[in-house]
Protein backbone atom coordinates (compact mmCIF):
# COMPACT_ATOMS: atom_id res chain seq x y z
CA UNK A 1 0.00 0.00 0.00
CA UNK A 2 2.71 2.46 0.99
CA UNK A 3 4.92 1.54 -1.96
CA UNK A 4 1.95 2.14 -4.31
CA UNK A 5 1.54 5.64 -2.90
CA UNK A 6 5.25 6.36 -3.29
CA UNK A 7 5.18 5.20 -6.91
CA UNK A 8 2.06 7.29 -7.52
CA UNK A 9 3.79 10.38 -6.11
CA UNK A 10 6.91 9.74 -8.19
CA UNK A 11 4.87 9.38 -11.37
CA UNK A 12 3.31 12.78 -10.73
CA UNK A 13 6.72 14.39 -11.10
CA UNK A 14 7.60 12.40 -14.21
CA UNK A 15 4.50 13.49 -16.13
CA UNK A 16 5.37 15.36 -19.29
CA UNK A 17 1.92 15.78 -20.76
CA UNK A 18 1.04 19.42 -20.40
CA UNK A 19 4.51 20.86 -21.03
CA UNK A 20 3.96 21.88 -24.67
CA UNK A 21 2.26 25.22 -24.05
CA UNK A 22 4.69 26.52 -21.37
CA UNK A 23 7.67 25.53 -23.52
CA UNK A 24 6.16 27.13 -26.62
CA UNK A 25 5.18 30.36 -24.85
CA UNK A 26 8.55 30.60 -23.11
CA UNK A 27 10.43 30.27 -26.40
CA UNK A 28 8.05 32.76 -28.00
CA UNK A 29 8.54 35.32 -25.25
CA UNK A 30 12.32 34.84 -25.30
CA UNK A 31 12.37 35.43 -29.07
CA UNK A 32 10.19 38.55 -28.90
CA UNK A 33 11.92 40.05 -25.89
CA UNK A 34 8.86 39.82 -23.63
CA UNK A 35 7.15 42.71 -25.44
CA UNK A 36 3.68 41.71 -24.34
CA UNK A 37 3.29 38.54 -22.27
CA UNK A 38 -0.33 38.04 -23.39
CA UNK A 39 -0.47 39.85 -26.74
CA UNK A 40 2.30 38.04 -28.59
CA UNK A 41 1.11 34.49 -27.76
CA UNK A 42 -2.44 35.51 -28.67
CA UNK A 43 -1.36 36.82 -32.08
CA UNK A 44 0.69 33.68 -32.70
CA UNK A 45 -2.31 31.53 -31.71
CA UNK A 46 -4.45 33.37 -34.27
CA UNK A 47 -1.81 32.77 -36.96
CA UNK A 48 -1.57 29.11 -36.00
CA UNK A 49 -5.34 28.75 -36.27
CA UNK A 50 -5.31 30.35 -39.71
CA UNK A 51 -2.52 28.08 -40.88
CA UNK A 52 -4.42 25.03 -39.63
CA UNK A 53 -6.96 25.74 -42.36
CA UNK A 54 -4.13 25.68 -44.90
CA UNK A 55 -3.01 22.26 -43.64
CA UNK A 56 -6.58 20.98 -44.04
CA UNK A 57 -6.60 22.44 -47.56
CA UNK A 58 -3.36 20.64 -48.49
CA UNK A 59 -4.56 17.29 -47.18
CA UNK A 60 -7.92 17.55 -48.95
CA UNK A 61 -6.33 18.76 -52.20
CA UNK A 62 -3.99 15.77 -52.36
CA UNK A 63 -6.81 13.28 -51.99
CA UNK A 64 -10.00 14.88 -53.29
CA UNK A 65 -9.11 17.76 -55.60
CA UNK A 66 -9.33 21.53 -55.59
CA UNK A 67 -13.07 22.01 -55.04
CA UNK A 68 -13.30 19.75 -52.00
CA UNK A 69 -10.11 21.29 -50.60
CA UNK A 70 -11.58 24.79 -50.73
CA UNK A 71 -14.79 23.73 -49.02
CA UNK A 72 -12.95 21.77 -46.32
CA UNK A 73 -10.64 24.71 -45.60
CA UNK A 74 -13.67 26.99 -45.41
CA UNK A 75 -15.41 24.65 -42.95
CA UNK A 76 -12.22 24.44 -40.89
CA UNK A 77 -11.92 28.22 -40.87
CA UNK A 78 -15.54 28.62 -39.71
CA UNK A 79 -15.32 25.93 -37.04
CA UNK A 80 -16.57 27.56 -33.81
CA UNK A 81 -14.13 25.60 -31.63
CA UNK A 82 -11.17 26.75 -33.71
CA UNK A 83 -12.37 30.35 -33.54
CA UNK A 84 -12.78 30.11 -29.76
CA UNK A 85 -9.36 28.55 -29.27
CA UNK A 86 -7.70 31.20 -31.45
CA UNK A 87 -9.02 33.94 -29.19
CA UNK A 88 -7.75 32.39 -25.99
CA UNK A 89 -4.43 31.42 -24.53
CA UNK A 90 -5.39 27.76 -24.15
CA UNK A 91 -3.26 24.92 -25.47
CA UNK A 92 -5.85 23.46 -27.84
CA UNK A 93 -5.04 25.68 -30.83
CA UNK A 94 -1.34 24.87 -30.55
CA UNK A 95 -2.06 21.16 -30.17
CA UNK A 96 -4.40 21.25 -33.18
CA UNK A 97 -1.85 23.14 -35.25
CA UNK A 98 0.98 20.73 -34.53
CA UNK A 99 -1.31 17.72 -35.03
CA UNK A 100 -2.43 18.93 -38.47
CA UNK A 101 1.17 19.82 -39.34
CA UNK A 102 2.18 16.24 -38.50
CA UNK A 103 -0.71 14.79 -40.51
CA UNK A 104 0.02 17.05 -43.50
CA UNK A 105 3.74 16.21 -43.50
CA UNK A 106 3.14 12.50 -43.03
CA UNK A 107 0.41 12.46 -45.66
CA UNK A 108 2.72 14.16 -48.15
CA UNK A 109 5.37 11.50 -47.62
CA UNK A 110 2.85 8.69 -47.89
CA UNK A 111 1.05 10.17 -50.90
CA UNK A 112 4.21 10.77 -52.91
CA UNK A 113 5.65 7.40 -51.82
CA UNK A 114 9.05 8.99 -51.27
CA UNK A 115 10.30 8.03 -47.85
CA UNK A 116 13.67 9.44 -46.90
CA UNK A 117 15.46 10.40 -43.71
CA UNK A 118 15.28 14.10 -44.63
CA UNK A 119 11.50 13.92 -44.84
CA UNK A 120 11.12 11.69 -41.78
CA UNK A 121 13.14 13.91 -39.41
CA UNK A 122 10.67 16.85 -39.37
CA UNK A 123 7.79 14.41 -38.94
CA UNK A 124 9.54 12.83 -35.97
CA UNK A 125 10.28 16.23 -34.40
CA UNK A 126 6.70 17.46 -34.81
CA UNK A 127 5.38 14.17 -33.43
CA UNK A 128 7.62 14.37 -30.40
CA UNK A 129 6.43 17.91 -29.76
CA UNK A 130 2.79 16.77 -30.02
CA UNK A 131 3.80 14.25 -27.37
CA UNK A 132 4.33 17.18 -24.99
CA UNK A 133 0.71 18.27 -25.41
CA UNK A 134 -1.00 14.89 -25.10
CA UNK A 135 1.02 11.70 -24.84
CA UNK A 136 -1.84 9.56 -26.11
CA UNK A 137 -2.24 11.76 -29.19
CA UNK A 138 1.47 11.52 -29.96
CA UNK A 139 1.41 7.74 -29.64
CA UNK A 140 -1.65 7.46 -31.88
CA UNK A 141 -0.13 9.70 -34.54
CA UNK A 142 3.06 7.63 -34.65
CA UNK A 143 1.16 4.33 -34.65
CA UNK A 144 -1.07 5.48 -37.51
CA UNK A 145 1.92 6.75 -39.49
CA UNK A 146 3.95 3.57 -39.09
CA UNK A 147 0.93 1.41 -39.84
CA UNK A 148 0.41 3.36 -43.07
CA UNK A 149 4.11 3.01 -43.86
CA UNK A 150 3.86 -0.72 -43.31
CA UNK A 151 0.95 -0.96 -45.72
CA UNK A 152 2.79 1.06 -48.35
CA UNK A 153 4.43 -0.78 -51.25
CA UNK A 154 8.25 -0.94 -51.21
CA UNK A 155 8.59 0.52 -47.74
CA UNK A 156 12.23 0.69 -46.68
CA UNK A 157 11.41 0.27 -42.98
CA UNK A 158 9.60 -3.07 -43.13
CA UNK A 159 11.20 -4.50 -46.28
CA UNK A 160 13.67 -6.63 -44.29
CA UNK A 161 10.94 -8.35 -42.34
CA UNK A 162 8.62 -9.40 -45.17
Amino acid sequence: MVSGLIIKELLKYLAFDDLGTPIFNTILLLLTGNISPCGVPLIVNVLMGAYTSIFVYHIAQRHFGEDVARVSALFCMLNPNLIWWCCSLMKEIQMTFFMFWFVDSADEVLFNKKVSFAKMLPIACIGMYVFLYRAALGVLLFLAFFAALGLMDNCWIFSKYT
